[in-house]
């Protein structure tokens, strides 16, 4: 009858939208922890060496530099209010 002609194509439209749906939620969930881990690893692995670096021209050109500052972590979840 008419209902199983419209029903079969709402179903399907629906479905997909609840794929698509978890497609996005996922891949919001995944860059977020890409995104932490990469803060994480510029945090503790490339600024100690950069601040290095600096240090080293600071020398050269006879430049007084203060101590680098300690990285503050912030906790996102508090600051989301979550």
């Amino acid at each position: 009858m008419w209902h199983e002609q419209i029903l079969i194509p709402v179903l399907a439209a629906f479905l997909a939208q609840i794929v698509i749906f978890l497609k996005w939620a996922y891949r919001h969930a995944r860059d977020a922890q890409i995104q932490s881990a990469f803060v994480r690893d510029m945090a503790t692995t490339h600024l100690p060496h950069i601040y290095a670096a600096l240090e080293q021209i600071a020398d050269a050109l006879a430049i007084t530099i203060e101590e680098p500052p300690a990285i503050a972590w912030l906790n996102r979840k508090k600051l989301d209010g979550e």
